[in-house]
């Protein structure tokens, strides 16, 4: 099976740039198959198809209606109503959107609606079937879950398949999934899904590649089951792509996984482990190790990327680290660190989000500052792609090494990044997004990035 895996992540982000001047399908280089013209991927499970006919989005919303959480996925982006109503935009070439439509919102490449073997989005915002959520996640994954009366609720792409099947799965409507109540919190990468429960602990199925689901062996657990030795848990967070993990207790801030860039923040770079396939092996943790130099206690949100974490303090700063190629520590370098260190001039900060190579930071202002790469516009400031830094991700792109104000028409009250495309709740209520427009996650019909926020239509 192939899978959108951290290491692809890293090194195959470069398929992304440029997004918005040609039909290349950046899934297809990135390390997902491309589609067979049946929608079906190799080695998925086919499943019940959904009606390719077009529909109705859904009936149009008379109270509850404002946008009270984002979150960004790959190529698709999510909004949560005060009413529980969940809408999602973008790409749907694996059930993203949970609209229960495989095809029909629009192609996203120059071939015609039509044509099969075309990749289908929607600019326009529609109606997740049958979930009223009070929580979503997204770990700039290929899946979106929620927070329900019912339990743990996804929709998309799940890459690891559940006891008894040898095939990922894709759902095009929401569909609950057993083994996740009473949940908290949940964590919605590709390769893992995992909740934080309310009393405490923590349960997980997925990959185990790098000991993120702290057992022995790099099998996958297709069934669900707990993080062995967490208890306590105010917080649970998975990286993008899902190799390395962190938990914080009251007392305590630890994180387990991959440490190829010193992302779990204890600043060893050799803990006596190692995971992957030789000639590419690297250290890892299958075991919680404790974050060096910050006091849980002061923590009050920890967000993780791909291979870089960060950790906003009561104080309102942020500390941050891990991998740096990108700037994403917004340090103004790009060395990786493996312990934290404070993110230089950065203050009064309310909430933090890390999609795969960016970082942003909500203050309490309401101006969101974003830092890291800037290949598709996801620094948001406005600025000329390739007027900032260069940097070497295994392909030089832009990128943007300290905290830059993002150029939105008015203050905020939540951030969400994924990928390579940032979104932000306004004042008003409106949401705003930048960067990659490919597969219309802008609600942007053209496929154009963009550097500057736009809004979204159809949120109303």
């Amino acid at each position: 099976m192939v899978r959108w895996t951290t290491i692809g992540l890293w090194l195959g982000i470069s398929a992304f740039a440029g997004c918005g001047d040609d039909d290349t399908d950046p899934m297809i280089d990135a390390g997902m198959e491309e589609d067979s013209g049946t929608g079906v991927d190799a080695g998925q499970d086919a499943g019940t198809r959904p009606d390719a006919g077009p529909r109705d989005a859904g009936v149009a919303c008379t109270s509850g209606c404002a946008i009270e959480e984002i979150v960004a996925g790959v190529d698709h982006v999510c909004g949560r109503r005060e009413n529980g109503q969940v809408l999602c935009w973008g790409g749907n070439g694996r059930g993203q959107l949970g609209d229960a439509r495989e095809r029909g919102h629009g192609d996203c490449a120059t071939r015609g609606v039509d044509d099969a073997s075309g990749y289908d989005c929607s600019a326009t915002p529609v109606v997740v079937t049958g979930v009223t959520a009070t929580s979503l996640a997204s770990n700039a994954a290929f899946q979106t879950c929620a927070i329900t009366d019912e339990g743990a609720a996804c929709w998309g792409l799940e890459d690891v398949a559940s006891t008894g099947s040898d095939t990922r799965r894709e759902r095009f409507t929401a569909e609950v999934i057993e083994g996740y109540s009473p949940a908290a919190e949940l964590q919605a990468s590709t390769n893992q899904l995992c909740a934080r429960l309310t009393g405490g602990t923590a349960v997980c199925r997925g990959e185990n590649e790098s000991g993120e689901l702290l057992q022995e062996g790099d099998e996958p657990r297709r069934t669900v089951g707990p993080l062995p030795g967490l208890t306590g848990l105010v917080e649970l967070d998975f990286g993008v792509g899902g190799s390395f993990a962190c938990g914080r207790t009251a007392t305590t801030l630890s994180c387990w996984g991959n440490n190829q860039d010193g992302q779990l923040g204890d600043g060893l770079t050799d803990h006596g482990t190692t995971c992957g396939v030789a000639p590419e092996t690297y250290d890892c943790s299958r075991e919680p190790v404790e974050v060096a130099g910050l006091d849980a206690a002061d923590v009050v949100q920890v967000d993780l990327g791909s291979r870089f974490a960060c950790a906003l303090l009561s104080d309102g700063t942020v500390w941050c680290w891990g991998a740096n190629a990108a700037g994403q520590l917004g340090s103004g370098t790009t060395d990786a660190v493996a312990a934290p260190q404070q993110v230089p001039g950065l203050t009064g900060v309310s909430q933090i989000s890390l999609g795969s190579l960016t970082a942003c930071a909500l203050l309490s202002s309401g101006e969101v500052r974003c830092w890291g790469s800037n290949e598709e516009g996801q620094v948001g400031d406005g600025e000329d792609i390739g007027s900032h830094d260069s940097c070497d991700i295994g392909t030089t792109v832009d990128c943007v090494l300290t905290p830059t104000a993002v150029a939105l028409p008015e203050d905020a009250s939540a951030v969400s990044v994924g990928i390579q495309t940032g979104c932000a709740i306004g004042e008003s209520g409106a949401v705003f997004c930048w960067g990659s427009n490919f597969r219309m996650q802008l609600g942007q019909t053209d496929r154009e990035r963009r550097a500057t926020p736009v809004a979204i239509e159809g949120l109303d």
